[in-house]
């Protein structure tokens, strides 16, 4: 097999193993796994710089170096060389080993569009989690902006129209709503479920750019981004239906992806 003797940049790195993508590691510790046999010669690597995944077995960088022949009695002992990894599984139909596209190009090596949630699952979700929000909401609010009004009559006297105002038990309802949907998307998005009940409902989950669990500060951040979102009329909503991803601003902004769920 001819070895590429190009040198590749030092950095981080990604492999693939059982089609899926592993990393990142550093170039030592993915040397050590090549050295061991746990990434086998014809599995897959990339890092920054290479236009294509490419063998391992083809990076001068990740292989070890042989020890010296030895001379006399040694020369007869056995070498010993690193188990051999599993067989390399062809990639499926349409894909080749040097056409994987690079990390942050899918969520993984071998991520279909399909898999992402398009804008009207989005917005089915969107709506179950309205209605679980606005029915406690409207309640408080409610009664937030009546209350001041509410007057008992004098006896023998007509009952007063009830006339709402805003008043600072209004803006403190307003505030707790505010609150409770930040904390319902945030902890319910970076919790093990990865998705509010719309999207659970709907077979979704929100991960980061390799499909992963997203963190709590993260799901802050996509929350919040979501006003800004709605600022420029809406558009930002809609960029879930035309970006190769499916992602919405707010979405690009967190760096995060809506996907649907494995069946």
């Amino acid at each position: 097999m001819e070895v590429s003797l190009t040198l590749m940049p030092t950095g981080i790195w990604y492999y693939a193993k059982e089609n899926r993508q592993i990393g990142p590691v550093d170039q030592a510790t993915l040397r050590d796994l090549v050295g061991r046999g746990v990434v086998g010669p014809a599995d897959l690597v990339w890092t920054e710089g290479m236009q294509n995944w490419r063998a391992a077995a083809t990076i001068v960088e990740l292989q070890t170096p042989r020890a010296p022949v030895a001379q006399g009695p040694a020369a007869q002992a056995p070498v010993m060389q690193p188990p051999m990894a599993r067989p390399y599984a062809a990639p499926p139909p349409g894909m080749t080993a040097g056409g994987m596209p690079p990390p942050g190009a899918y969520p993984l090596p071998y991520a279909q569009p399909t898999q992402f949630a398009g804008f009207w699952l989005r917005f089915c979700a969107f709506i179950v989690d309205w209605i679980v929000l606005m029915i406690p909401g409207s309640v408080i609010i409610q009664h937030a902006y009546f209350w001041p009004s509410y007057r008992l009559p004098a006896p023998g006297t007509a009952a007063p129209p009830i006339i709402p105002r805003i008043t600072p038990a209004f803006g403190a309802a307003e505030l707790v709503m505010l609150v409770a949907s930040w904390l319902y998307f945030a902890l319910m998005e970076s919790s093990a479920l990865q998705g509010t009940l719309g999207k659970l409902a709907l077979g979704l989950k929100v991960t980061d750019m390799q499909g992963q669990r997203i963190s709590f500060a993260r799901a802050t951040g996509r929350y919040f981004g979501k006003f800004v979102s709605a600022l420029i009329f809406c558009i930002g909503f809609l960029m879930a239906a035309f970006t190769s991803r499916k992602q919405a601003l707010h979405d690009l902004m967190a760096e995060t992806l809506v996907m649907r769920k494995d069946k």
